[in-house]
């Protein structure tokens, strides 16, 4: 009786112990929080010339239009397929952080034997430029406000030679770099060339009518007076000292530039461009970089300001020179257009 006793004891203790083991191991249910991560990519979105409607005689300049996307992504299997070359904003990036990517342009083709090569005179590139199955590639900075406002338009390419009356195409190859300074090893393109057609205004061949000169009536018609537009700008400097240093540990000068612009004319200005050009020298060489900023209309009477960031990071020492530029692509008629230039200097640490 003892042992049956005995024997049914040591069965509930086996049967209860693998029960409790069961729910012991069963989930709870709580789960850590997945934190999103905040990724950025990068594509051609057009291939822009300047004047749009070109004809065979017109010296065009052509640029591209790199557009931004941001993606917030939370670590799991579930989550949306993070883009080709995503990058990130390291943590706690300083004000004048840049990211490096590149351009590579192909064109202008008429054929697949007949290329007019697109020559670059834009600003200094952030490395220097190689050659690349015959075509130049051209490296850029992105900045923390590019990305912001969503695209960049990176202007500085023009035809070597004349442009024929014949459809052409222009390609454009995108890289990103995938470490903080320029390493050809870590390249990685976003997607596959983005084409663009182009067709241009082909003179028309007039018939020769010859005229008598004595059949010829001059009408002396006095022409109607037209209220027109007319910009100004001006530039100054706000500096200030906050301590900060390049990565060489040289304290550099910051300050905000400030440009006014101004439509003292009398009639509205459409929309145009504002062009920054700043120029140093730094151990012999000099240096360019071009900013381009759009102003969507100035009626008459008006004005606008513009403000950003600028310093002497590279070289604390030495001054660097701003140059603005108001409608720098000529697209306002304006009554006068001789006061569409300032310029300012930053001084250096001496």
């Amino acid at each position: 009786m003892k042992t049956k006793i005995l024997f049914v004891t040591i069965f509930c203790v086996l049967f209860l112990s693998t029960i409790y083991a069961q729910k012991t191991n069963e989930p709870t249910g709580l789960q850590l929080p997945q934190v999103a991560k905040t990724y950025w990519c990068a594509k051609v979105a057009d291939i822009l010339v300047n004047p749009a409607n070109f004809s065979t005689s017109d010296r065009i300049s052509v640029g591209v239009r790199v557009k931004f996307i941001k993606q917030t992504i939370i670590p799991g299997p579930k989550g949306p397929q993070l883009c080709s070359c995503a990058f990130e904003i390291p943590d706690n990036a300083p004000i004048y952080w840049a990211k490096i990517l590149s351009l590579r342009l192909i064109g202008i083709k008429y054929s697949e034997t007949e290329i007019n090569l697109l020559q670059y005179y834009g600003s200094t590139p952030p490395f220097q430029p190689y050659d690349y199955s015959g075509f130049s590639v051209i490296g850029f900075r992105v900045t923390k406000a590019d990305l912001l406002k969503g695209y960049i338009d990176v202007w500085g390419w023009s035809p070597k030679e004349p442009l024929q009356c014949r459809d052409f195409t222009i390609a454009a190859s995108l890289a990103v770099y995938n470490e903080e300074k320029y390493n050809p090893k870590t390249e990685c393109h976003p997607h596959s060339d983005f084409t663009k057609s182009f067709k241009p205004n082909c003179p028309e061949v007039l018939p020769n009518l010859y005229v008598p000169k004595e059949n010829i009536k001059v009408l002396n018609i006095p022409r109607p007076k037209i209220d027109s537009p007319d910009l100004t700008v001006t530039a100054s400097l706000d500096s200030f000292d906050y301590g900060h240093e390049n990565d060489r540990m040289e304290s550099i000068t910051e300050a905000y530039l400030n440009i006014e612009v101004k439509n003292v004319g009398k009639a509205a200005a459409g929309n145009f461009t504002v062009l920054i050009e700043r120029n140093w020298a730094c151990k012999g060489k000099g240096y360019q970089r071009f900013d381009e900023k759009t102003i969507n209309g100035l009626a008459a009477g008006k004005n606008e300001v513009i403000r950003m960031y600028v310093d002497n990071y590279d070289c604390p020492r030495f001054d660097v020179f701003f140059k603005v530029t108001v409608d720098s692509k000529n697209k306002v008629a304006e009554s006068n257009e001789t006061n569409n230039t300032s310029e300012v200097k930053l001084a250096g640490r001496k």
